[in-house]
């Protein structure tokens, strides 16, 4: 099997990049392509009146201006701490911040083991959970190397490992999270074609996964484990990567343990978190975890990127976990997605015929929707046209999906992705979500009824 190229969306004379043969493009530049999510918004932006049920901002109206303007001016109107702030930082990020992150973190759980193991010195604040993958995979990563990630998928986190020339191996997702049973198979087909050793890294969301808001379930947890455990033992070397970007998100009142704070945890993982999701994506923060020896890797790459996140972002993002601002928000946006959820669940299911298969996210952003077998939602297919025609937008399911293995050639995507859609349910206030439910539902209904 090759390095993965998975089929580019029917979007991809859109989204491949030009190349000027007059400048020495390095591979990645020559063969990478812009991400989906680019081609999607400038769609938005040039349609007027359009309803982007595709884009995943916040939703806008809950932004915490007031709270951040008030921490800005108690940090500022302070000499010594504001011109702290103002100055640069330090490679691994703002020792405080560290400290606060690590506590947060070991408050919600805090039998778990690895905060035994590790310390706040583990921790590495990044200029977003993006940054963070990103240096986790340049770190990692060769040209061949076999990356397995969940199917479907962050469809920005797999544009970003494509760029690294990697076989990419998707695991089937269900409503309960990713499959221990289905990780397994896939790691018994690698290791029959003789690939095991290139397995570098594995990819998960388990909570409120994006694209299809589901949670990998408390009692699955252990047994992803016991399945990593057993292939350890035969010779896998590969980092387990846990992308929490929505871990505060979760509806449930109470909190599963991350895969990382799992009693049966093995010590090869990675734990990333954002503030883009609970506090305010114009910080671009984020942060991550790692084993000792690998955060010294991730640091000596970081330190060419940028030295350092954004000192004053920081400095405010301390002061918002401390004040409580960040678990007010948070309270306050798992109620409002709550809602916004309910609302567009509603409109789809009364407007919906019941062979469209609607998904109840357990919390986040996103919503999942799968219509009947054979209806292409493809950028180049009939339905996206009629949600055009509608002034609406969504996420095909194809530019969440990578190559299955085992399930047939290298590079097809699942059919049961081809047939689905993520919808974001965040930005849009409550009137444009129940028209762009009812207008999503009129274009499926135009393309069923064809």
């Amino acid at each position: 099997m090759e390095a993965s190229k998975r089929p580019a969306s029917s979007a991809s004379s859109t989204l491949n990049r030009p190349v000027d043969a007059a400048y020495p493009l390095s591979r990645r530049a020559r063969e990478g392509r812009d991400a989906p999510i680019s081609w999607l918004m400038r769609q938005a932006l040039q349609t007027p009146g359009i309803i982007s049920l595709a884009a995943g901002f916040v939703d806008h109206a809950t932004l915490p201006h007031a709270e951040l303007a008030e921490l800005a001016s108690e940090l500022l109107a302070d000499p010594q701490a504001g011109r702290q702030a103002l100055q640069y930082g330090t490679t691994p990020g703002d020792p405080a911040l560290r400290q606060a992150i690590f506590d947060h973190l070991a408050t919600r759980s805090p039998d778990a083991p690895v905060y035994q193991r590790l310390s706040p010195d583990d921790v590495i604040i990044t200029s977003g959970s993006q940054q963070f993958l990103y240096l986790l995979a340049e770190t990692l990563l060769e040209p061949g190397d076999v990356v397995i990630t969940e199917d479907p998928s962050y469809f920005v986190m797999i544009g970003a490992l494509e760029n690294f020339a990697v076989r990419l191996c998707g695991v089937p997702v269900d409503a309960d999270g990713l499959i221990p049973e289905a990780l397994d198979a896939t790691l018994a087909d690698i290791d029959r074609a003789g690939l095991l050793s290139r397995v570098k890294l594995l990819y998960v969301i388990p909570y409120c996964q994006n694209p299809m808001g589901v949670t990998l379930s408390a009692e699955r947890r252990p047994r992803f484990w016991d399945v990593f455990r057993r292939w350890r033992e035969r010779g896998l070397a590969a980092v387990v990567a846990e992308d929490a970007a929505y871990r505060e998100l979760r509806f449930a009142d109470e909190d599963i343990p991350a895969l990382f704070e799992q009693p049966e945890a093995d010590d090869r993982i990675c734990y990333t978190q954002s503030f883009s999701k609970v506090l305010a994506p114009g910080l671009r923060l984020g942060f991550g975890l790692a084993p000792r020896p690998l955060r010294d890797s991730l640091l000596h790459f970081k330190g060419y990127h940028d030295f350092g996140s954004g000192n004053l972002s920081q400095h405010l993002a301390l002061r918002a976990l401390q004040s409580g601002v960040y678990e007010r928000h948070g309270a306050l946006l798992r109620e409002r997605y709550r809602h916004k959820k309910d609302l567009l669940l509603h409109v789809l299911r009364d407007e919906l015929p019941d062979e469209v298969e609607l998904l109840d996210p357990d919390g986040g952003m996103y919503l999942w929707a799968r219509l009947p077998a054979g209806c292409d939602t493809g950028t180049d297919s009939d339905l996206f046209r009629a949600a055009r025609s509608e002034n609406v937008l969504y996420v095909p399911g194809e530019m969440c999906s990578v190559q299955s293995w085992p399930g047939g050639p290298d590079g097809e995507i699942r059919a049961e992705n081809r047939c689905a859609m993520r919808l974001c349910y965040a930005l849009p206030d409550d009137d444009e979500l129940v028209e762009g439910g009812k207008r999503l539902a009129r274009a499926i209904g135009t393309v069923l009824n064809a």
